[in-house]
Parts: structure tokens; sequence; C-alpha cells
């Protein structure tokens, strides 16, 4: 299958460009959530999340930041409008040697280890199960049961959380696209969905930003990458 990218015009490269040094320049290193940044529009990642000691020390982040995907603009996936703004609580962001939003193949096959993989994401909430809803533009997907405790009652760390919803998109689209009905109806296409095609897109091309909380979900914040 062709790879699935998005198209972004100079005129938004420069106005995406200008929004994100203005949020870089108004946020500490640590205050920055690039799950929160807006859904359906183009941002410029780069820089966004920082490096892990071990990225500085093996030079593989001062690499990353010379290399010709300085940028590393993205389109984010549009979604509906009680999953956007501010989540109730704090993203649970992932990155990989402080580069954010891993490929969905990459993770699925354990090629890349998540920055913070071990950090316990659940182990103050006081929950034993939550939920998580992959939305997807044009498509009604019901709730999924997420625990958050393993077989030990140990709380299920950053990387486990990033595994399960991967698994689960890639799941989604190679699934739909062999034929496979849409539990709740077809895909709609409408003004928000156009260029979403879930039968046209490559999961290898799918990036997981990050996912958001709204009242009682997790949403994943999906990306792919833009041309210009």
């Amino acid at each position: 299958m062709a790879s699935h990218s998005q198209y972004i015009s100079p005129h938004q490269l420069v106005e995406q460009s200008h929004a994100e040094d203005s949020y870089l320049s108004q946020t500490s290193r640590k205050q920055r959530d690039f799950g929160a940044l807006a859904p359906g529009r183009p941002h410029r990642l780069a820089q966004i999340v920082p490096p892990t000691p071990s990225a500085i020390l093996d030079g593989s982040y001062h690499r990353y930041l010379n290399s010709s995907e300085e940028q590393d603009l993205v389109i984010y996936f549009p979604r509906k409008p009680e999953y956007t703004g501010a989540p109730s609580i704090p993203s649970i962001n992932f990155s990989v040697n402080g580069k954010p939003g891993p490929y969905i193949s990459d993770i699925c096959k354990g090629k890349v280890s998540i920055d913070g993989g071990y950090d316990q994401v659940f182990a103050y909430h006081g929950w034993r199960q939550s939920s998580y809803m992959i939305d997807w533009p044009g498509i009604k997907l019901g709730m999924n049961y997420l625990p958050v405790v393993d077989d030990k009652g140990r709380p299920v760390n950053r990387a486990q959380f990033a595994a399960v919803l991967a698994v689960a998109i890639k799941g989604l689209i190679l699934n739909t696209q062999k034929g496979a009905a849409l539990p709740l109806g077809p895909q709609i296409m409408d003004a928000n969905s156009e260029g979403w095609s879930i039968y046209k897109v490559n999961y290898r091309d799918v990036r997981l930003i990050g996912v958001n909380y709204y009242k009682k979900v997790w949403i994943p914040v999906l990306a792919v990458d833009a041309e210009y």
C-alpha cells in the first residue's frame, strides 16, 4: 500500500511555524504537552520533548537535531469536538530518544524503547481499570476495556500502555482494509473526515503522539507526516 501523508502548503507551514514558535517561547520544557496541540492541523514537533539523559550521553539527540528531519512536521488527525481541547487530566505522551510520536508499527514490533517506558502512569489515580477509544475521523467506535494494573497488581507502565494502543490501532486499520465491517456503521466522509479514509491509510505511517483523558475515556492522539 502506498505511503499515506498529508500535504501542507507553504502558507500553512509558515503560519504553523509561527504558532509553534510562540508556543515554545511561552512554555518551559517541562510544561510542553504536545498531546494537547490542536487536532486536524499541522504541527512542528521538533524539540518539543526534552531529551533523556541517555540520548544526550550517546549523542543520538544531537544527531537528531542536526538531521534533515529536524522540523518533524506532522498533521494531527481530526477528533470529535467532545475529545478536543484541554483534557481532564494531563496527557500521557510518547517519545523515543526525545522525538515525539513513534510509529505504531515500530511499537508493535518492539523496535523502539519508549522514553520513560517504566513510568507507572496510573500509579497515583487509584484506578484498577479504565477505558480507551480510537477516535478516527468519520467512524463511530465504542469504548474498550483497559486494565491499569497487571496480573501481579502492579500499575501498567507507559510502554505497556503505548503497546496496547498501537496494537488496537493497527488492528482497526488492517481488519477494516481486509473487509471486516466497522462495528457501528461505515465511515462517513464529510468536511472533517475528508482525506482520512481508513481504507487509504497505511498503518505504518501512523504515529502515536500521546493519549488524552476526557471525562471517562482515554483518546489516542494520532498523526501522520506532512508533505510540503
